[in-house]
C-alpha cells in the first residue's frame, strides 16, 4: 500500500523513457527510408558520373557567353 507524499514523489521522480505516438514512429520510419534513398541516389550518381567521365559544367549553363 502506497501512502504519503514521500512515496508519491519517489514514484514520480523516476526517469521514464521518451514516449512517441504511433504517427511519430511511422514518420520516423518514413524519414529514415527517404534519407537512405537519397544517400543511395547520391552515391549512385557520383559513381556513375566518375565511371562514365561526365562532368557538370555549371558556368556554361549559367553564362551562355562563356561557350566556345
Amino acid at each position: 500500500m502506497y501512502a504519503g507524499m514521500q512515496t508519491k514523489m519517489s514514484l514520480n521522480s523516476k526517469i521514464t523513457s521518451i514516449k512517441f505516438s504511433t504517427v511519430e514512429r511511422s514518420l520516423n520510419v518514413f524519414l529514415l527510408f527517404f534519407l537512405a534513398l537519397l544517400l543511395t541516389e547520391i552515391t549512385l550518381s557520383t559513381v556513375l558520373s566518375l565511371f562514365l567521365g561526365i562532368e557538370y559544367k555549371y558556368e556554361e549553363e549559367m553564362n551562355p557567353e562563356v561557350r566556345n
